[in-house]
């Protein structure tokens, strides 16, 4: 049995009987936080970046067994962004590209022009491609949620013109 947490249409969840995560704690207040500053509520957004930030802050160095659960690969050993992915839209009840590799999107779900909150947004980069979850814009950026961004699950700023394409399914 689950136990979900709604607060603002963002969840945070854990098994019945287990005490709430820092990282949970953690995930709750960002998700208020970024749901307050962007003005992004919708349902995407309480599904996949919801169940993204109840990972937020785990580091392939100090998590690695937990990240390998989750993952089904050891993220020190394997580039994990689109294992993460895969395995946010499996809890979120949808089914994802089913690759390893963050160029398996192109084939995910639908192109849009307009990202909301929660589409899979695909980034290239001079070392090859990444993939995470839209969370907002900020100025020239994009604010990206996503794994193996600096070896942990968080938030980052990116370039927009590091984007490739958003998708949604």
């Amino acid at each position: 049995m689950c136990l979900t947490i709604t607060v603002a249409g963002h969840i945070a969840q854990g098994q019945k009987g287990q005490k709430m995560t820092r990282h949970m704690a953690s995930a709750m207040v960002l998700a208020l936080f970024v749901s307050f500053a962007t003005g992004h509520t919708d349902q995407a957004h309480s599904s996949t970046v919801g169940v993204a930030k109840t990972y937020q802050g785990m580091t392939e160095g100090k998590h690695t067994g937990s990240l390998s659960k989750l993952l089904k690969v050891n993220p020190r050993k394997t580039p994990w962004c689109a294992a993460f992915a895969n395995a946010v839209l499996k809890k979120s009840g949808k089914k994802g590209s089913g690759s390893l590799t963050a160029k398996s999107f192109f084939g995910w779900g639908s192109k849009v022009t307009s990202p909301r909150s929660g589409d899979v947004v695909i980034l290239r980069f001079k070392g090859g491609y990444h993939v995470g979850f839209f969370v907002g814009r900020k100025g020239g950026q994009v604010l990206v949620i996503g794994g193996n961004q600096s070896n942990s699950v968080k938030v980052t700023a990116y370039s927009a013109k590091s984007v490739v394409q958003f998708r949604r399914g």
